[in-house]
């Protein structure tokens, strides 16, 4: 059905009402809403778990020793029949940045057209879209703190999520901080700035931004852009269980839907909706997408007043690939990305690693295995150990596609999309 007017029943049974999968027809604007990804550099050659590391200069990045991925390629099939993949085949999930880099805690990846930003513990990294990743430090370090200024004197508690306009700011959640920081990635030095929240108390308190505002933040997450193609104004944020925004630039505070605790309310709108435990979220122009992973689904979030909260996909914790409302279950959505009519998430529990997509209200599993393995191969035949957040990344003039996926917080995997 589509939407009859602004009214709260008007926009729960049009924009988001999905309580059968009759209604799915209704969501062809929000599917097709999302983000087709940064473009930019060439495709990157794929790099497979054969790595010589080295110690050399951090360029540009802040106070940093890179380390240079040399890779050996795959073979188109191994022993026993088991075909692996050339880096380039359709579904191929390989390595780009392996575990022998040192990274550990890898909480959030996020995208500009040249590098990828990683968030890992205190420290915030980037690689190149590019064969022989050099892992870059730009800001933080293996200490942990709370201190602005320069990349290379800025200190963070625990971060959590990232967003980035692709140009020349980046924010990150600092959840063990109760902040919001942004990064300047247009000028030498990678100063870090303080946008929301105090460092020195958790509470949940819509207001004013920056060091001296009255805004406070009490367990700060997931980061997302509020439309992907336009001035990038808000930033929508998971406090808790709630979902907040963060004005960008100015850094005020205000309070969309949820409530302190935990819950599944369906069908509502602000404060009269719930949550259990959100891990990640991306936006469109007209809704917002939340894994929710306490209640084994994802959730859908009107951006426009009063922003009603309907279910989008799952129900019940189950592993079943179907349509969204009707037998397509998760175990535990973690990472979720924008993909050209769709999306893609990351479902992980302690029998489940999967990597699995959304289109035209369907759920399908695309990559992974139920045991806890890291494997080289296509589709189902990979294995991705605890596969978390997702990066998208489309190239070549929009005729390239690519998902970067974190495996078991120390490394990075590169799938192959059609």
């Amino acid at each position: 059905m589509r939407s009859g007017g602004p009214t709260v029943a008007g926009w729960l049974l049009g924009a988001l009402a999905m309580a059968a999968c009759t209604a799915l027809s209704g969501f062809d604007k929000l599917l097709f809403d999302v983000p087709a990804g940064a473009g930019g550099a060439a495709a990157a050659s794929q790099a497979s778990s054969n790595v010589n590391v080295s110690s050399g200069s951090g360029g540009m990045g802040a106070g940093g020793t890179s380390t240079t991925a040399t890779s050996t390629p795959q073979s188109s099939s191994a022993g026993g029949g088991q075909p692996t993949c050339p880096g380039e085949a359709v579904q191929c999930v390989n390595d780009w940045l392996t575990a022998d880099k040192g990274l550990s805690n890898i909480t959030d990846i996020v995208g500009s057209p040249q590098y990828l930003y990683i968030a890992a513990g205190s420290a915030i990294y980037r690689a190149a879209f590019q064969a022989n990743p050099t892992l870059e430090l730009i800001a933080g370090s293996s200490q942990s703190g709370y201190a602005d200024g320069p990349g290379a004197i800025a200190r963070f508690t625990s971060l959590a999520g990232l967003a980035t306009d692709g140009l020349g700011t980046l924010w990150a959640a600092d959840a063990g901080s109760f902040t919001i920081r942004s990064i300047d990635l247009a000028n030498a030095g990678f100063k870090v700035s303080t946008l929301a929240g105090n460092a020195t108390e958790s509470a949940h308190t819509d207001g004013s931004g920056g060091p001296g505002g009255t805004a406070r933040l009490k367990k700060p997450t997931a980061l997302a852009l509020d439309d992907p193609q336009g001035p990038h104004v808000l930033l929508y944020l998971i406090d808790g269980n709630w979902i907040r925004t963060v004005n960008g630039s100015g850094g005020a505070v205000a309070s969309l839907a949820g409530q302190d605790a935990a819950g599944a309310q369906d069908n509502a709108v602000g404060s009269m909706a719930s949550f259990n435990g959100p891990v990640e979220l991306f936006a469109t122009t007209s809704t917002v997408y939340i894994a929710d992973q306490g209640n084994y689904r994802i959730r859908a979030m009107a951006t426009a007043a009063p922003y009603g909260v309907a279910n989008f996909c799952g129900s019940v914790k189950a592993l079943s690939d179907g349509k969204c409302l009707n037998n397509g279950y998760m175990m535990g959505p973690a990472g979720l990305v924008g993909t050209p009519g769709g999306m893609a998430l990351t479902d992980v529990d302690s029998t489940t690693n999967a990597v699995r997509t959304i289109v035209n209200g369907a759920l399908a599993t695309i990559a992974g295995q139920k045991k806890n393995v890291h494997v080289v191969g296509i589709g189902n035949e990979a294995g991705i150990p605890k596969p978390g957040a997702l990066y998208y990344r489309s190239f070549n003039g929009d005729a390239s596609h690519e998902l970067y996926i974190v495996e078991n917080g120390t490394q990075i995997r590169r799938m192959v999309l059609p």
